[in-house]
């Protein structure tokens, strides 16, 4: 595994990660290791309003944010970097990152929470009225793609009846993603550099319905990067 993703790493050999001064060549390979992080969006009415945003990464296991209201459990993230700071001497590299999109009634992860898949039409609307930036320290953003664009964990799949009978029946239907899409290779990888903030955001921009009727829930993001963590030079 080690080689396979170093090898991954080969072309990004003399990259250097931000705020270290350290080139990737010269890390050390601890583990491979998948983030992931959530984040949720009040809908109300059936809208969306314009201007939202949605914080990834900021939070770790037991911390608040991403809209939720109690502190993180294992399914809103897995990260153990406090405030998006991998620790000391440590260095998370990701070469992939994927969106998964589902519905939620409640932003509070200590009680029960019902998570259900979102129809194609409403994975369509939001993955393509919000795109996704990086900021790493306080270097510049780095804006880079729709949600669309970048299908998490081959999404979650459903299978709808082909009834002639039913306006706008579907044989199929899939959620951001396809069978086999694990993700999506970025051109440059993502670095999270010891002791420093790095806020992954998705943001919309105008107003744009996503529920039938005056529906009112929350629409979730749960962001997968994967990665390896390393160990960084010391000295």
């Amino acid at each position: 595994m080690a080689n396979t993703f170093l090898e991954e790493l080969g072309p990004y050999s003399s990259m250097i990660v931000p705020e270290t001064g350290s080139a990737i060549g010269s890390l050390v390979y601890a583990n491979t290791q998948d983030l992931t992080s959530t984040a949720l969006v009040a809908v109300t009415g059936g809208i969306i309003p314009a201007n939202q945003q949605l914080q990834f990464y900021l939070a770790g296991l037991g911390e608040i944010g991403g809209g939720y209201t109690t502190g993180a459990t294992l399914g809103q993230t897995n990260s153990l970097f406090s405030k998006g700071q991998a620790a000391k001497n440590q260095v998370y590299v990701a070469t992939h990152i994927g969106f998964e999109l589902f519905i939620t009634g409640t932003t509070d992860p200590s009680v029960a929470m019902g998570e259900s898949l979102a129809s194609i039409d409403q994975v369509f609307s939001f993955g393509t009225n919000f795109s996704w930036d990086l900021t790493i320290g306080r270097g510049n953003v780095r804006t880079i793609g729709t949600l669309l664009d970048y299908p998490g964990n081959s999404g979650a799949w459903a299978s709808v009846g082909d009834d002639p009978s039913s306006t706008g029946s579907f044989p199929v239907g899939a959620q951001n993603g396809t069978p086999g899409m694990i993700t999506r290779k970025l051109a440059t990888p993502i670095c999270f550099p010891p002791l420093v903030n790095v806020t992954l955001t998705a943001s919309n921009g105008n107003a744009f319905t996503i529920l039938a009727g005056a529906g009112s829930a929350y629409f979730g993001v749960r962001a997968i990067l994967k990665g390896a963590l390393m160990t960084a030079p010391q000295g």
